[in-house]
Order: C-alpha cells, then structure tokens, then sequence
C-alpha cells in the first residue's frame, strides 16, 4: 500500500469511497504459500470486495495490479462496475515487452528505492525532483517490502503473462467500460501496450500522460484524477 501516494489517495477520497489493500506476500498481508497465479490473485481481489460489501465497484490496478484487475474481470462478470487500468498490459506473446535490464531490476530482491525510482519517473527536471520525494517516503514507517522468494514469484508470473495470451483471450468479454491510462514514457509497461489494450476492450477508452513514466498517477496526480472523473461522470 505504500506505493500509493498519500497525497493521490487523499485526492481520490475526495470524489470517491477508496479501499486499498496488499496482496498476499506484500506488505500487510499473509504471505503465499505457493507460487503465484493471476487467476488466484484475480479470485482472492474478487472474494475481498464480496467480503466488504462492494457493489459494482470501479476498480483500480496499477502495474500487475492492473494485469489482476483485467483477470477479476473476466472471472467474475458481474461484480465489477468498470475498470481503470494504469500503465499495465494485457500480456501475451504479441505484447511490447520491457528491456531486459529493467526486468532483472524488478526481479531483484536487493532492488532499492532509489534504483526503482528511475523506472516511475523519467529523468527530467521535474521527474528527477520526484524520484527525491518517493524515495524518502517509500515504506516509511511500514513493512510494505516483499521475501526474496516472492519478489522471484512475482517476476515469474510476470514473464508467464508476456508469454501466454491468458488474458489477451478474454478481452472481448469484458463488456465493462474501461479506462486505460499510461504515461508516455512509461519503460515498465510500454504506452504501445496500453493502446492495443485499450482498442481491444469494447469500451475501452485511451488517456495518455505525456513526459509521464511508469508512476504518472503520482507524479501527476490532478491529471490522473482529472481523467477518473470524467471517465466515471
């Protein structure tokens, strides 16, 4: 959850009712006791909203987490309301992938702050100011890190879903609408990807962020939240 800047959530709160959790093996939350799949990840997000009392929910993934959503999408038709899909991919053999430095980055258990700071934000004037501020409050104050072994299960279904069109296949039965946004420079999940995603989805809509990375939610929050309200009217 510490990934998710306070000013940004604050911001959404105003306009929306938020919930945001950890996924197993992350931060707060239980770890795994298997390797990872997205179709569990999907299943556990999709039993956490019942669990609360969520209707017809909007939801929200960044990264993966977007790759979750996508899934709880097309298992569970019917509880979701609409998604937002922020600098994420539907994956597949077809997709653009990232370039192989940053992917053993992201593997990397011994991967700091300051090292995946340089994959959200690009190294601009304003992007360079930035990566300072989320590099000191990144996991102040909390245990939001993840194990050797499921920084390496992560990766590992990462590389799956660039594999396999698991997701891909689905698309077209996702009858939701659906807002994709990507920064322009985004190097973790490239913008082509986002525009493929977005013209495969029957009602889907494109916003791209220009000189925004992989963290553009938070580098320009106002525009992120400008975009969700028009898409949620």
């Amino acid at each position: 959850m510490s990934w998710w800047d306070p000013a940004l959530l604050s911001d959404l709160a105003t306009h929306y009712r938020v919930t945001v959790f950890d996924l197993p093996s992350v931060g707060y939350s239980g770890a795994a006791t298997a390797p990872l799949t997205i179709a569990w990840l999907a299943d556990i997000t999709a039993g956490f909203a019942q669990t609360i009392g969520l209707s017809d929910p909007t939801v929200l993934g960044w990264g993966m987490g977007g790759e979750v959503a996508l899934a709880m999408a097309e298992r569970h038709r019917g509880l979701v309301g609409s998604l937002v899909l922020v600098d994420t991919s539907a994956g597949g053999p077809g997709a653009l992938k990232p370039s192989t430095s940053i992917v053993s980055l992201l593997a990397s258990p011994r991967a700091t702050p300051q090292a995946l700071s340089t994959l959200l934000f690009p190294a601009t004037s304003v992007g360079l100011v930035e990566r300072t501020i989320w590099e000191a409050d990144l996991f102040a104050g909390t245990p939001d890190w993840m194990t050797a072994r499921d920084v390496a299960w992560q990766a590992a279904l990462q590389a799956s879903l660039w594999k396999h069109p698991s997701l891909v296949t689905g698309l077209k039965d996702v009858t939701i609408p659906a807002l994709v946004l990507s920064g322009a420079d985004d190097v973790v999940f490239p913008v082509q990807d986002a525009s493929v995603l977005a013209g495969e989805l029957p009602h889907g809509s494109l916003v791209i962020l220009a000189a925004l990375g992989y963290g553009a939610i938070i580098q320009d929050a106002p525009a992120f939240v400008a975009a969700l309200e028009k898409f949620t009217g």
